[in-house]
């Protein structure tokens, strides 16, 4: 039979190796979890750092963006200036087209004005009319 002693110390013995057996098993969960985290933390930090660099990227392309759409805009508002200035143009040559025909159109009144003169006038066998026509016409014909 076990004496009282020996029976402490086996009862000890177990209930040691039991601690051991739960503190082993909360003690690699636990360092299973610390590894997790410090892992994690190590990919927040990388991912951080990421993000910053592409903020800072994005910062730098939307300022160019920027410069871009002024650039535009002022291009744009030079293009309102120049169709102004065409319409200004297109506005001047119309009123010279209108006053070019006009010119011709009375021109040609005085052409036939001036026919009509130079057939009365060889009718009647008076050759000054004729001479009038030429001398107007600038031909230098008699």
């Amino acid at each position: 039979m076990a004496t009282p002693a020996r029976r402490t110390a086996e009862a000890r013995t177990a209930f040691t190796a039991s601690l051991n057996s739960v503190g082993s098993n909360l003690s690699a969960d636990l360092e299973s979890r610390a590894k997790n985290i410090h892992e994690n933390a190590k990919n927040l930090s990388r991912q951080e750092a990421e993000l910053a660099k592409n903020t800072k990227a994005l910062a730098k392309d939307n300022e160019q963006m920027e410069k871009v759409i002024e650039r535009t805009k002022r291009d744009l508002e030079g293009m309102g200036d120049l169709q102004g200035g065409a319409e200004g143009i297109e506005r001047d040559l119309a009123m010279l087209e209108s006053l070019l025909g006009d010119v011709e159109g009375m021109e040609e009144y005085d052409d036939e004005d001036t026919e009509g003169k130079d057939r009365g006038s060889r009718q009647r066998g008076d050759r000054e009319g004729h001479d009038r026509h030429s001398a107007s016409r600038g031909d230098g014909t008699a």
